[in-house]
C-alpha cells in the first residue's frame, strides 16, 4: 500500500506542485479543499489510507511520514476526523467478540441515555473496564451518525452502509444497531429538528 500511496501523491504534485503548502493551511471541511482538482485526490487518498488502517494494511504513521514534512501534522488531523468513529468503538469490537448480549446490553443504555436522551452520569458497572470517556466517545458516534442519517434521510439500507463502512463491527452488531437507527428514526428526527431550532 506504501507504493500506491507514493504514486498517488506523485499525481496530485502533477496537478498542481504547491498542492502541499495549499493543504497544510486549508481545515479538513474546507470547500476548497473539495473543489480543487487536486483537493479530491488528496481527500480520496485519506480515505484510501484510512480504509487501509481499518483494514491493518498499513500503519497510520508509515503513511504519515510519505507525505511532505509541512503537512504532516494536518494529514495526522485529517485521518484522525476520518478514523474518530472507527477508534470510538475499538473496546466495543474487542468486547463484542467475549461477550455480544453484554455489549448489545451496553448499547442499548448508551442508545436511551446519550442518544434518544441525555444522562450526563452515564456510567456503565461491567466487565471490560469501558471508562466514562470512552462511553462518551461512543454516545458522540452514535449521536453524530444519527444527525447525519436523519439530515439526508437515509433508509435502513443507508444507514446500515454508513455504519459498516465507519464502525467495522460483526455483520449482526451492525445490524442490531441499524435496527435501532431505523426503529427510531422519528425520533431522532424531532430530536434532529429542535437541534437545528436552537
Amino acid at each position: 500500500m506504501l507504493s500506491k500511496i507514493e504514486n498517488e501523491l506523485k499525481k496530485i504534485k502533477e496537478i498542481d506542485p504547491n498542492w502541499a503548502g495549499k493543504a497544510a493551511n486549508l481545515d479538513f471541511d474546507s470547500p476548497e479543499l473539495r473543489k480543487e482538482k487536486w483537493g479530491k485526490r488528496y481527500f480520496a487518498l485519506l480515505n484510501q489510507i484510512q480504509n487501509g488502517i481499518k483494514q491493518g494494511e498499513i500503519e497510520k504513521e508509515a503513511a504519515i511520514d510519505l507525505f511532505d514534512k509541512k503537512l504532516q501534522k494536518q494529514v495526522d488531523v485529517h485521518l484522525q476526523s476520518l478514523l474518530r468513529p472507527y477508534l470510538a468503538f475499538a473496546k466495543i469490537r474487542e468486547l463484542e467478540k467475549e461477550n455480544l448480549l453484554q455489549v448489545k446490553y451496553m448499547i442499548d443504555i448508551i442508545w436511551e441515555q446519550y442518544v434518544l436522551r441525555f444522562n450526563p452520569e452515564l456510567t456503565l458497572d461491567m466487565p471490560g473496564d469501558i471508562a466514562k470517556e470512552e462511553l462518551t466517545e461512543i454516545g458522540q458516534t452514535l449521536g453524530a451518525a444519527a444527525f447525519t442519517c436523519v439530515e439526508r434521510n437515509f433508509s435502513y439500507e443507508g444507514i446500515l452502509t454508513l455504519l459498516k463502512k465507519n464502525l467495522m463491527l460483526s455483520d449482526g452488531l451492525t445490524e442490531y444497531l441499524a435496527k435501532k437507527f431505523d426503529q427510531d428514526f422519528k425520533e431522532l428526527r424531532i430530536n434532529y429538528l429542535i437541534r437545528k431550532l436552537r
